[in-house]
């Protein structure tokens, strides 16, 4: 064994389950990169075995969970809640209680009913709105038609914690509304709701509020906190020599093996449970691109590439089922750059193009993130998350894999609780991958392939405002993209993953193919196009805003109708560069589509002038009011701080010419909301 594993440093018990998994890690790593060939998993008998037998002691050994069993139900969209959920399902055995994840999709109100013990972990998506995988959870707790008794949750304990970000109006609703809807239908409340804002630090958020979950919960008088491997604490491992350090500060986190690795072969079974997470690339569809041109007029350099790009992108519907209405959302499945996982898998030791499958250890547990029989080649370019930001949860698996001792030091003052400037510094600032992390920083990480597809997060969809008319171009789709890139330092630029792929893929050039999805949007156009339209669309926020004005000129067009206003603000950096579909604009104003166009151009003045302060002009202000008062509608569209700032300036406008107090304009406010006469979609 290498000198460097000897000097392995056990910080508290969890780690010392990281060593085993390390000591593991090497028995996996000889057999994948000296006896194998292809991926390593063939003669795989003895290690397959072993895992089983790792499983079966961790499910029937009930003494190391003398607190009982605890439900932990996600509601998530992008995976970070179930990715708690995991992080809680480790911490629930070091504190002797058996977790099981339930995925709210597969809630079961009579299991719940005859649940103890159970922890929500809820994500809210959008305005206020529940995650695919929540939805039917939400309809039934929500008990619109009264038809659930008030007490039939007496028998359960719980508590909340919700996932949401400050700068969304319905901050964390799904968290809110959960924990009082439970307690509606007779369950107990354990600990007060946590509220994590991922506009600060989720991860922050979520460790604060567990950490103080424990002393809440019921516990065994008789359990003494001590985990399995507590009696070999202080004993040496192979040639491993046990110490302790930052015992208070930092642990490393074990992984609960749901399958193992196997080669593919012939009599592979066929698996329909698909993770709530992963129903995109199942479902998506493989569409052509027809057109994908640039929008700004000049993009500026900073001497590694084009720094400043938003493209307008056509594809074709004509050979598919896929319809979609005017200004629906258009989600494209991303792809990892081919060099980025050359670069990866040669850096673990994974071969590219052998075939694959898994042995499933935990059927109950099991759900499909990806097809299978598959290559790594195509698992690491379509399916998993090896370019975005590295999460603390996945640097604590797979610490475990280090043996360089210079490393491990790095890793240990990265993620301790003392330093988390530090982590922010090195990891968030930086804006660092998995893939960057195990090429440089932890190049001696070779974490199996096992426990690679355990811990690395499944790639998500992007989704963009759909900028075309269906009554238009109802066999295409265009979908308008600002590429986002920021230059971190001298050495490295930070490129939007899915931005840059629609930008330089193959895949995505005229005659490329990508996958795709459509979703639903909140943007209608009224039924009555008689009254006022008030569209707000800075930036990339135009595209909804294109879409709408399409579809009042064919409607002009083509029906014998009455048409009101339309009010379009529109806002951009420098009227020479980045007014994007300036010429459509133009033509719309000047065929009467748009009665009135307001521009906003933030740098050609001293002082920076945006659409909210154009609003608030005299002028501007009483037509705004005016429109309102003939039944407007109000669309907005764009960055978060935007329509923060607008919806103050509407507040602001409503109190003046309407002569409403603060808290009075706001309610007039939310009445548009709830009449879908003001409809924002925001990004962060």
């Amino acid at each position: 064994m290498d000198d460097s594993l000897s000097k392995l440093l056990v910080i508290d018990r969890s780690l010392l389950f990281g060593i085993v998994g390390a000591t593991f890690a090497g028995l996996i790593g000889f057999l994948y990169f000296k006896m194998g060939s292809g991926l390593g998993i063939v003669r795989r008998s003895k290690l397959d075995t072993n895992i089983k037998e790792e499983v079966k002691e961790k499910s029937t050994d009930e003494e190391k969970y003398p607190n009982g069993k605890i439900s932990i139900y996600f509601g998530s969209q992008t995976g970070t809640a179930e990715g708690f959920a995991r992080t809680l399902m480790e911490e629930c055995k070091e504190h002797g209680y058996n977790p099981k994840i339930i995925d709210l999709e597969d809630f079961d109100e009579h299991v719940l009913a005859n649940t103890k013990l159970a922890i929500f972990l809820m994500a809210t998506y959008g305005e206020g709105e529940p995650t695919d995988n929540a939805n039917k959870f939400y309809k039934w707790l929500k008990n619109d038609d009264k038809e659930i008794e008030s007490k039939f949750l007496s028998n359960l304990n719980y508590c909340v914690f919700g996932l949401g970000n400050q700068q969304y109006e319905q901050f964390n609703r799904m968290g809110k509304v959960t924990d009082q809807w439970l307690n509606d239908l007779g369950a107990k409340r354990l600990y007060e709701l946590g509220l994590g804002d991922d506009d600060g630090s989720l991860e922050d958020d979520f460790e604060k509020w567990r950490e103080s979950i424990w002393l809440s919960l019921p516990t065994n008088t008789k359990f003494t906190g001590e985990s399995a491997v507590s009696s070999i604490i202080g004993s040496p491992i192979g040639n491993l020599n046990i110490a302790s350090r930052n015992s208070s500060t930092l642990s490393f986190r074990d992984i609960d093996y749901v399958f193992s690795v196997v080669k593919s072969n012939k009599n592979s079974p066929k698996r329909e449970s698909v993770s709530s997470l992963a129903k995109h690339f199942f479902h998506s569809t493989k569409v052509t691109v027809v057109e994908n041109r640039e929008l700004r007029n000049i993009t500026q350099k900073n001497g590694f590439d084009i720094i400043g790009s938003t493209r307008h992108i056509e594809i074709d519907l004509s050979h598919t089922d896929i319809k979609y209405e005017t200004a629906d959302n258009l989600s494209v499945l991303p792809e990892n750059d081919p060099k980025v996982v050359e670069t990866l898998a040669q850096a673990l030791g994974y071969d590219l193009d052998t075939l694959f499958d898994v042995d499933v250890l935990k059927p109950d547990q099991f759900k499909l993130n990806f097809p299978l029989p598959n290559t790594m080649r195509t698992v690491l370019t379509k399916f998993l998350d090896i370019q975005g930001p590295v999460k603390h949860a996945t640097l604590m698996h797979i610490a475990s894999f280090i043996t360089d001792e210079k490393q491990i030091e790095w890793i240990i003052n990265i993620l301790s609780k003392e330093n988390k400037a530090l982590y922010n510094q090195q990891i968030i600032e930086k804006h660092l991958s998995l893939v960057d992390l195990l090429t440089n920083q932890l190049s001696s990480c070779k974490i199996p392939l096992d426990a690679f597809l355990h811990v690395v997060p499944i790639l998500q969809p992007r989704q963009y405002t759909i900028s075309s008319s269906k009554s238009i171009y109802p066999k295409t789709v265009h979908i308008t993209v600002a590429v986002a890139d920021k230059v971190i330092n001298d050495s490295k630029v930070f490129r939007g993953l899915c931005s840059t792929y629609l930008k330089d893929s193959p895949n995505c050039q005229i005659g490329g193919k990508c996958e795709i999805l459509i979703r639903p949007s909140t943007f209608r156009l009224p039924n009555d196009l008689s009254v006022p339209i008030i569209m707000i669309g800075p930036g990339t926020g135009i595209a909804p805003m294109r879409a709408m004005l399409q579809e009042i000129k064919y409607q002009k067009q083509n029906k014998d109708k009455s048409f009101g206003n339309v009010t379009l603000y529109f806002g951009c950096k420098n009227s020479n560069i980045d007014y994007i579909y300036r010429d459509e604009i133009e033509e719309f104003v000047k065929e009467k589509t748009i009665t009135s166009l307001i521009t906003a151009f933030s740098r050609e003045s001293n002082e920076k002038v945006y659409v909210q302060h154009l609003m608030l002009k005299d002028e501007n202000a009483i037509n705004l009011w005016n429109d309102l008062h003939n039944g407007a509608y109000i669309y907005v569209c764009g960055a978060l701080s935007m329509g923060a700032d607008v919806h103050t300036s509407l507040k602001s406008i409503i109190s003046k010419y309407g002569n409403l107090s603060a808290d009075l304009a706001e309610d007039y406010l939310k009445n548009l909301k709830i009449h879908n006469r003001y409809i924002q979609e925001l990004w962060a």
